[in-house]
C-alpha cells in the first residue's frame, strides 16, 4: 500500500517538474509583457486602445491584401456593400495588439468603430456575431509568428464558443489613393506564454492603395560580358548585407534594388531543366544547354514577393523578353525543393547558412520563365521569388529572396575528346566516358556540334577492326524516371544510326542500350555531379 502511495507521489513530482519547466521555457520575459516588438509603430490614420501594446508588427512597402468577406455571413441588403473576398494592393501594415485586463470585446470594437466613423471612415463590411472560425483562420493563416522578433510566442487561438468576436472592413477615400483597414476583436490565447486564457486581443491591418513603385530592376537586351572561368562564389564570414565575393549581377538583368548575392555560380556549359512539370497544367519540363550564371539574393526588408516579382517581370518585358510561362499562386513546395537541388548550399563554408527554407504555408511564391531571341543563341531566365527563412544563421523568417538562374544558348567547345584517349581507356578499363555528343533539348537528334567527336569514335572503330562495343546512353535523375530511361535509349540509338549511316560501321559491332539514371558516375546531389552523370560510354563487348 505505502509503495503505492510512493509510486504515485513521484509521478506527481515528475508532472509538476515538468509543467514547471515548460513554464520556464515559454514565458514572457518580464520586459516583454506590456512592452511593443521592437521596430513597430502606430499607424499615423489610427491609435491603438489605450494601453494595448504590440505583440506582432509587419510593413510591406507594397502588397496585396484580401479583405476575407467570404467567411463572414451574406448580409440581407447586398446593396452597395462588399459580399465577396476583395483584393486590394498597395502599402500594407499588420498589427497584433494585446489589450489590458478588464476590457471585453465589445468595449474594445465599438472604441474602434466610433473613431472610424469619426475620421470618415465607411464602414463597408460588419459581423458582431455567430462568426465562423473559418475567419480568424483566414486572417491567421498568412502570419509567420516567428517572423516578428521579441514576440516571445509561437501562435495564437481564439475562444469560438466561450469568447466574443467581431470584425469590419472600412474605407476611407482618398484623392492620391484608398485606405482600407480590416479590424478583428476577439478573444484570445496564445501558444506559449504566460498570457491569461480568454484575454481580448486586436488584430488590424491597414492598406494603402498607391502606385506600385518600379524601375527597381532593369534589363538589357544588348549586354556585353566578360570572359570567365567556371567559378562558385564563397560566403564571407559576414555576409548579411553583402555580396559573396567573386560574385556578380547577370549583365542581362539588374538585381533588385537594395538586394545582396547570397550564392552565385557560373558555369561555362552545361544542361539546365526549367521544371514545367511541376507548375499548374503541367507539361513537359524544357531543357536548355548553353552558359549558365545562378544567383540568389536576398531582398532588404519592407518588400513583398508581389513587389520584387512585378518589378522584375516588368524589367525583362520592358527589354524585350518573352515570358513564356508564369505562376503567382498554389504553387507546390516540390517547385522549390526542384530548384534548390541544384545548389550545394555546404559548398559555400565559414557562413554559417546550410540551407534555404521556402514558407509554402504563410508565405508567397511567383515562379516565371522568359525568352529573349538573339541571333547568336536565344537566352532562357528562370526567376522564382518567394518568403524564405534559412537554415543555420540570423537571417530573420518570412524574407523575400530570388533565385535567378540565366541560360545562354551557345555553341560548345568540341575537339576535347581524340580516338588515342577513347582507345587508351577502353584497353585499361573496359570502357569510355564520352561527353562530346550533344543533343537537341529533350531529342534525340545529334547536334552539328557533335561532329569532332563522333568523327574520333569511328577513327577508333575503323583502326580497331575486331571492337565490339555497347554504346550506352545515360542521364542524370532529373525529372521523370520512364521518361529518362526511354531518351537515353534513343540517343544511344541515334549515335549507333550515325555510325552505322555516316562512317560505315557495321551494325554487328554496336549495340545500343540505354540506362537512364541507373549508372552515375557521381551524385545527382549537386551540378557539376549531374553534369558528370549524362553522358555516352561505350563498353567493350
Amino acid at each position: 500500500m505505502f509503495k503505492n502511495h510512493k509510486i504515485i507521489f513521484i509521478g506527481f513530482l515528475v508532472i509538476l517538474f515538468i509543467c514547471v519547466f515548460s513554464l520556464a521555457i515559454y514565458a514572457f520575459s518580464e520586459d516583454a509583457k506590456t512592452n511593443d516588438v521592437p521596430n513597430s509603430r502606430d499607424h499615423s490614420l489610427i491609435s491603438r486602445f489605450d494601453g494595448s501594446y504590440i505583440r506582432y508588427f509587419q510593413h510591406k512597402n507594397y502588397d496585396k491584401y484580401i479583405l476575407p468577406i467570404n467567411n463572414l455571413k451574406e448580409p440581407e441588403d447586398k446593396e452597395d456593400i462588399l459580399v465577396e473576398d476583395t483584393s486590394i494592393e498597395g502599402e500594407v501594415y499588420q498589427y497584433f495588439y494585446v489589450i489590458p485586463d478588464g476590457h471585453s470585446v465589445l468595449e474594445v470594437f465599438r472604441n474602434y468603430e466610433i473613431a472610424l466613423e469619426e475620421a470618415g471612415f465607411e464602414i463597408i463590411r460588419k459581423q458582431t456575431r455567430d462568426i465562423s472560425h473559418s475567419l480568424s483562420n483566414s486572417l491567421y493563416s498568412k502570419i509567420n509568428w516567428d517572423s516578428c522578433r521579441g514576440n516571445n510566442f509561437n501562435g495564437v487561438g481564439v475562444h469560438y464558443d466561450t469568447g466574443d468576436q467581431s470584425y469590419l472592413a472600412a474605407k476611407l477615400k482618398r484623392p492620391k489613393g484608398d485606405v482600407y483597414l480590416s479590424l478583428y476583436v476577439a478573444d484570445h490565447v496564445i501558444h506559449g506564454g504566460s498570457w491569461g486564457e480568454e484575454r481580448p486581443a486586436v488584430y488590424q491591418v491597414v492598406v494603402e492603395e498607391k502606385e506600385m513603385e518600379t524601375g527597381l530592376v532593369t534589363a538589357n537586351s544588348n549586354f556585353k560580358k566578360e570572359e570567365k572561368e567556371n567559378e562558385e562564389a564563397l560566403f564571407p564570414i559576414k555576409a548579411e548585407t553583402k555580396d559573396v565575393p567573386n560574385s556578380s549581377n547577370h549583365p542581362v538583368i539588374s538585381r533588385y534594388k537594395g538586394s545582396y548575392l547570397r550564392f552565385y555560380k557560373y558555369i561555362n556549359y552545361d544542361e539546365f531543366v526549367f521544371p514545367y512539370s511541376l507548375l499548374k497544367d503541367s507539361g513537359k519540363d524544357l531543357r536548355v544547354e548553353g552558359e549558365i550564371t545562378r544567383n540568389f539574393y536576398v531582398i532588404p526588408n519592407g518588400h513583398s514577393v508581389l513587389e520584387v516579382f512585378r518589378n522584375y517581370e516588368t524589367a525583362l518585358e520592358n527589354a524585350g523578353f518573352e515570358i513564356i510561362r508564369k505562376q503567382t499562386s498554389d504553387i507546390s513546395h516540390k517547385l522549390s525543393n526542384c530548384l534548390y537541388s541544384e545548389i550545394n548550399w555546404d559548398s559555400c563554408p565559414r557562413n554559417n547558412f546550410n540551407g534555404v527554407g521556402v514558407h509554402y504555408d504563410t508565405g508567397d511564391q511567383s515562379y516565371l520563365t522568359a525568352k529573349l531571341e538573339r541571333s547568336e543563341g536565344d537566352l532562357y531566365l528562370s526567376l522564382y521569388v518567394a518568403d524564405h527563412g534559412i537554415n543555420g544563421g540570423n537571417w530573420g523568417e518570412q524574407r523575400p529572396a530570388v533565385y535567378q538562374v540565366v541560360v545562354e544558348e551557345k555553341e560548345m567547345e568540341t575537339g576535347l575528346v581524340t580516338a588515342g584517349s577513347i582507345i587508351q581507356d577502353i584497353e585499361s578499363t573496359g570502357k569510355v566516358s564520352i561527353y562530346g555528343v550533344y543533343f537537341d533539348t529533350d531529342s534525340a537528334k545529334i547536334k552539328s556540334e557533335s561532329k569532332p567527336t563522333v568523327e574520333e569514335i569511328a577513327k577508333v572503330l575503323k583502326n580497331n577492326t575486331n571492337l565490339k562495343l555497347y554504346v550506352v546512353g545515360h542521364t542524370d535523375s532529373t525529372g521523370n524516371f520512364d521518361y529518362n530511361m526511354d531518351l537515353s535509349q534513343r540517343r544511344a540509338e541515334a549515335l549507333v544510326d550515325k555510325l552505322v549511316k555516316e562512317y560505315n560501321i557495321n551494325r554487328n559491332r554496336l549495340e545500343p542500350a540505354g540506362v537512364g539514371p541507373l549508372a552515375p558516375k557521381e551524385s545527382n546531389k549537386t551540378e557539376n555531379g549531374r553534369a558528370k552523370n549524362r553522358r555516352v560510354e561505350l563498353v567493350k563487348m
